[in-house]
C-alpha cells in the first residue's frame, strides 16, 4: 500500500513549495513554480516562436504545429541559472576571480574551505554551480534528475561517477605511494553503484584517474592493468553487460591517455563482439594526434572483427595539458572534429582519417563502428545530420549514432534536438539524445566542477549564441507566465464498445489507442469501466488489485496492459477507469490510473463521488451497495503541456473540484464517464459546458459506446467543450474516436474577453481552492 500511495502523492499532485506571486489590479496574480531542489529540472513551457527544426528527418506526416523555442523545456529555475552562469563565463571580470575561488575549494585542505566542513558553503556550492552540471549525491537525488531528463524526451543518460585526479599543466604523475587494493575497491564500488542507479539502453562513462594514485602511475608508464585493476574492470563489464549499459572510457589528461587507450582497446576486444558496442573509448579532436591514433584502432578492430566504439569530443584538458599537443587553432580543432565524425558516420576512410593499412594506394574496408557524438557545436550535429540523411536517400548503411551534451551545458543544441526529434512519422530512424550527468559528493565533484568552468572559460566565443537565446527564452517566459497550456496538445477521446471478456476488452482498447497515437493524439482517453460491463453486480468480479504497486501481472492485467500501451502509443494515457479491490480494507474503489508516454503510473484517481440516484420510473442505481468513495482530488503534471484534472463521471455533478483544479492552474478536466440514457439526455452535455463555461478550461467527457443489449446503456455522445463552452467535437453513440487540438490562445481569448478571474469577490464569498483540500488519500 505505501508504494502506490506514494505515487499518488509523487505523481498525482505536487504541491508547489515555493512561489512568487505578482499582484496587479486587485486580485490578478499569476505564480512562478520554483521547484523543490536546487537540482537541473525540466519542464516543458509555453511557446510562439518558430525555429528550423534540427532532425534526421525531411519531411513528417504530421499536421502542421507551431514549433516550440527549444529551450521551452526547461524548467524556469533551470533556465535562470543557466543564463546567469552564462553570463558569468562569458565576463573575465567575473570568471577569472570566480574559477580561482573554485580553484581553491577545490583543493584547500583549510576547514572553513572544505565543503565538508563548512555547512554553509556546501549549500551555495550544491545549489548553484553543481546544481547545474551535477545529478546529485544520493541515488534518490540522481533517479530524480534522471527522470526528468526523460520525461522532457532525452532517450537516456551518460551517468558518471565525478571522482578523478586532475594534475596541474605539464606536471608528471610521479610515483605517489597509496593504497592501491582500497582505492580500486572504492572506485570499483562507486562504478557498480552508479550501474545499479542507471537503465537499460543508459551509458556509463568511466575514469581510471577515479582508481587512484597506483593507477595513474600504471597509466603513464602504459603498463599493462595490475591484477586489482584488472578485475575491477572485468567485474564492472561483466555488470554492465548483463543489465544492457553501454561503458564509455572518458578521455584524461595526456599523460595517462596512451594506457587508457591501449586498456580501453582490450577491453572492446573482448566485449565488442556481435555487431554492437559494448566498451566505448574517447577519442579528442583537438590532439594532433588523435586521427592517427583513432586510425590505427579502427585498422585494428577491422582485423581483428570486432566493433569499434567510439565516443567523438573536441576536448577539456586544455587548461592542464601542454600547448604543443593541439591544433594551432579553432578551426583545424573544427575541421578534425568533423572529418573524423564524416569518416566514422559514412564508414570511409578519407583526408582527415586515413587507413593506418593503406598499401599501393588500396584502403582497406572499414570496421563496424558505434558512435557517441558528444559535442556541444551546432555546426557539427548539423553536418552530422545532413550526412545521415544523404546516406538514408542512397539507400546506404547507417551506423549507430547517439548524440550527447553535459547536462547545464548546450541545452539550445540539446532541446533543439529533442523537438526535431518528436516528429511523428519519421522515414529514418529518429535521433538518439542523451546527457551526460555526473553524480558524486559536492566534494568529490569539484575536480570536474573546475574543468567544466574551465571549459567555458575556453568557449566564450561560442557561448554567445546560446547566451543569446538563453535570455531571449526567459524574456518570453516572464512575460508569459499565466500561460496554462505550454504547448498545443491533440486529445483524443476513445469511445469503445465494450463487452463481458477482459481480455477482448483489452485487446480492442489497445488497438483504438494506438489507432489514435497514428493521428498524432499526445493525451488519449479511454472511457469509465473500459475492461468490464458497468453495474454493481460486475464490479466484483472484473476487480483487480493494484496495492501494493506495482501490482503483480495476475491480480492486475489492466494496469500492466495500459502500462505497455502507453509506452507502445508514446503518448500520455488516462485509462478511463477499471473496478479496485483493496485487500487491505476489503473495499471496492471505481478507479482510474494514467501513465505517461514512458509506461510510467503518474495519477491515481478514485471516484469521489458515487452515483446513488433513484429518478421515479425512469433509473435507480447505488454505486455505494459495493462501492467505496475516494478520498482526494486528483492533479497531474504533464511536463511538456501542464496540468490537468481527472475525475469520474458523477464527480461532475460537484462544481467544487472542477472550481479547485481551476485555481490550481489546470488546463483540462477530465471525465471518463457512462451517463444513462436518462441522465445524458438531460445533463451530459449541460454538465461539460456548465464546468467549461464556469472555469474558462478545457473540458473532455469520455463514454462507453452504447449498447441497446447490455444490462446498463450508456449514453454515447464524448465530447469536448472549448473555455467558452463551445462544443469542439462530439460523438455519436458508436464506437468511434474523437480528436480536439487545444491551444493555449483559447483559453486566454476567453479569459480575457470575460475576465471571471479577476471579478471573484473572495471578500464576499471564500475561495474553496484555499480551504482543506486531499491530494492524496
Amino acid at each position: 500500500m505505501p508504494e502506490l500511495r506514494m505515487a499518488h502523492k509523487m505523481h498525482t499532485y505536487t504541491v508547489i513549495p515555493r512561489v512568487l506571486y505578482i499582484r496587479r489590479w486587485g486580485l490578478k496574480r499569476w505564480s512562478l513554480a520554483f521547484g523543490k531542489s536546487g537540482r537541473v529540472t525540466y519542464g516543458a513551457s509555453s511557446f510562439q516562436d518558430t525555429p528550423t527544426r534540427l532532425s534526421e528527418t525531411e519531411n513528417s506526416s504530421s499536421p502542421a504545429t507551431p514549433t516550440p523555442p527549444p529551450l521551452s523545456l526547461l524548467a524556469l529555475p533551470t533556465l535562470i541559472r543557466s543564463y546567469l552562469i552564462s553570463a558569468i563565463s562569458a565576463s573575465p571580470t567575473l570568471l577569472t576571480p570566480s574559477l580561482r575561488i573554485l580553484s581553491l575549494l577545490a583543493h584547500s585542505k583549510s576547514p572553513f574551505l572544505r565543503v565538508e566542513d563548512n555547512r554553509l558553503l556546501r549549500y551555495i556550492v550544491k545549489n548553484t554551480i553543481y546544481a547545474q552540471f551535477c545529478a546529485g549525491e544520493t541515488s534518490a537525488e540522481v533517479q530524480g534528475t534522471v527522470s526528468r531528463l526523460k520525461d522532457v524526451g532525452f532517450k537516456g543518460v551518460v551517468l558518471n561517477y565525478a571522482k578523478e585526479i586532475l594534475v596541474n599543466k605539464g606536471a608528471p604523475i610521479g610515483h605517489v605511494k597509496s593504497d592501491e587494493a582500497e582505492d580500486v575497491e572504492t572506485w570499483k564500488e562507486g562504478m557498480l553503484k552508479t550501474l545499479e542507479m542507471a537503465t537499460k539502453g543508459d551509458y556509463v562513462a568511466l575514469k581510471f584517474s577515479g582508481a587512484g594514485q597506483s593507477v595513474m602511475n600504471q597509466l603513464a608508464e602504459n603498463l599493462d592493468p595490475s591484477t586489482a585493476i584488472s578485475q575491477a574492470t572485468s567485474s564492472i563489464c561483466e555488470h554492465a553487460k548483463s543489465s544492457g549499459i553501454k561503458l564509455l572510457f572518458d578521455a584524461e589528461q595526456d599523460a595517462v591517455q596512451r594506457g587508457i587507450d591501449q586498456w580501453t582497446l582490450d577491453l572492446q576486444r573482448k566485449y565488442n563482439s556481435g555487431g554492437a558496442a559494448l566498451i566505448y573509448g574517447t577519442y579528442q579532436a583537438y590532439l594532433k594526434s588523435t586521427p592517427a591514433t583513432l586510425a590505427q584502432h579502427l585498422s585494428i578492430a577491422q582485423r581483428e572483427g570486432f566493433t569499434l566504439g567510439v565516443k567523438l569530443v573536441r576536448g577539456a584538458y586544455m587548461a592542464t595539458d601542454p600547448r604543443y599537443l593541439f591544433w594551432a587553432t579553432k578551426a583545424e580543432t573544427d575541421q578534425a572534429h568533423d572529418g573524423i565524425a564524416e569518416a566514422l558516420i559514412r564508414k570511409e576512410w578519407n583526408d582527415t582519417l586515413a587507413s593506418a593499412d593503406a598499401h599501393g594506394g588500396q584502403e582497406p574496408g572499414f570496421p563496424n563502428v558505434n558512435l557517441v557524438l558528444a559535442t556541444h557545436n551546432d555546426h557539427s550535429v548539423r553536418k552530422a545530420i545532413a550526412i545521415r540523411q544523404d546516406l538514408f536517400r542512397r539507400g546506404k548503411e547507417q551506423i549507430t549514432l547517439a548524440y550527447a551534451q553535459l547536462m547545464g551545458m548546450a541545452d539550445n543544441l540539446g532541446c533543439e534536438l529533442l523537438i526535431g526529434d518528436g516528429v511523428r512519422g519519421s522515414a529514418m530512424d529518429k535521433a538518439r539524445v542523451y546527457k551526460y550527468v555526473a553524480w558524486g559528493t559536492v566534494r568529490e565533484c569539484l575536480t570536474y566542477l573546475l574543468r567544466r568552468a574551465q571549459e567555458n572559460r575556453a568557449a566564450l566565443g561560442r557561448s554567445r549564441d546560446g547566451r543569446l537565446a538563453l535570455g531571449k527564452e526567459l524574456r518570453r517566459r516572464l512575460l508569459r507566465m499565466a500561460t496554462l497550456l505550454r504547448r498545443p496538445l491533440k486529445l483524443a477521446l476513445v469511445q469503445l464498445a465494450t463487452g463481458p471478456d477482459k481480455s477482448a476488452n483489452l485487446s480492442r482498447a489497445r488497438s483504438r489507442v494506438l489507432e489514435a497515437a497514428e493521428h498524432g493524439a499526445s493525451l488519449i482517453v479511454l472511457p469509465e469501466c473500459f475492461n468490464s460491463p458497468y453495474g454493481c453486480q460486475y464490479f466484483p468480479k472484473y476487480a483487480e488489485t493494484l496495492l501494493p504497486s506495482p501490482p503483480s501481472n495476475e491480480k492486475a492485467p489492466s494496469f500492466h496492459a495500459l502500462s505497455d500501451l502507453a509506452k507502445e502509443a508514446n503518448a500520455y494515457l488516462v485509462g478511463g477507469s477499471i473496478p479496485e479491490y483493496d485487500t487491505s480494507t476489503k473495499k471496492y474503489f471505481n478507479t482510474s490510473l494514467m501513465f505517461n508516454p514512458r509506461g510510467e503510473l503518474i495519477a491515481t484517481h478514485r471516484k469521489v463521488h458515487l452515483f446513488d440516484i433513484d429518478i421515479p420510473g425512469k433509473i435507480t442505481f447505488k454505486e455505494s451497495e459495493i462501492l467505496s468513495p475516494g478520498n482526494k482530488l486528483t492533479l497531474a503534471e504533464l511536463p511538456e503541456y501542464g496540468r490537468i484534472a481527472i475525475a469520474i463521471c458523477y464527480d461532475i455533478r460537484f462544481p467544487e473540484l472542477a472550481m479547485i483544479a481551476a485555481r490550481k492552474q489546470c488546463f483540462l478536466l477530465l471525465y471518463p464517464g457512462a451517463f444513462n440514457l436518462t441522465t445524458g439526455a438531460l445533463h451530459w452535455s449541460l454538465q461539460a459546458r456548465a464546468r467549461a463555461m464556469d472555469n474558462q478550461l478545457y473540458v473532455g467527457l469520455c463514454s462507453p459506446a452504447r449498447d441497446m443489449e447490455a444490462s446498463y446503456n450508456a449514453w454515447g455522445h464524448s465530447m469536448v467543450v472549448d473555455p467558452n463552452a463551445g462544443v469542439m467535437t462530439e460523438a455519436g453513440e458508436n464506437e468511434e474516436i474523437v480528436y480536439a487540438d487545444l491551444s493555449d490562445d483559447k483559453i486566454q481569448e476567453t479569459r480575457k474577453g470575460i475576465p471571471l478571474r479577476d471579478q471573484r469577490r473572495f471578500d464576499v464569498y471564500p475561495d474553496v481552492s484555499e480551504g482543506k483540500i486531499n491530494f492524496e488519500e
